[in-house]
Order: structure tokens, then sequence, then C-alpha cells
């Protein structure tokens, strides 16, 4: 299932994938895939989204 730009999705914590500069992103299908971790930016808290959406505009 492809990801939708400027959508928040949930990460799973994986070791192995960040060795290898890799994400692991729960999409709609609730399973976990692999993703370049170039293609995100990771926001830890709801206010911090608010500014990273902000400042994409």
């Amino acid at each position: 299932m492809p990801l939708e730009a400027c959508k928040v999705y949930r990460v799973l914590p994986d070791p192995q994938a960040i060795l290898h500069h890799m994400i692991r992103v729960i999409d709609e299908s609730e399973e976990g895939d692999l993703y370049p971790n170039r293609y995100f930016t990771i926001v830890e808290r709801a206010e911090s989204l608010k500014q990273v959406l902000t400042s994409m505009n």
C-alpha cells in the first residue's frame, strides 16, 4: 500500500533498521514496512507536529 505525502504515520522501534538508515512505518493495513528514513520527518509530540506542518507550507 503506498504512503500518502504529508500524512502522519506511527513508527515501530527497529534497531536493525536504524543501522541501515531505515524506519519501520505502520500504514493503514497495520503492517510495519521499512522505508528510507530520509523520506520522513520524525515528530515526537502533537505540539511539535503543528510546528512541522506549519513550516512545510
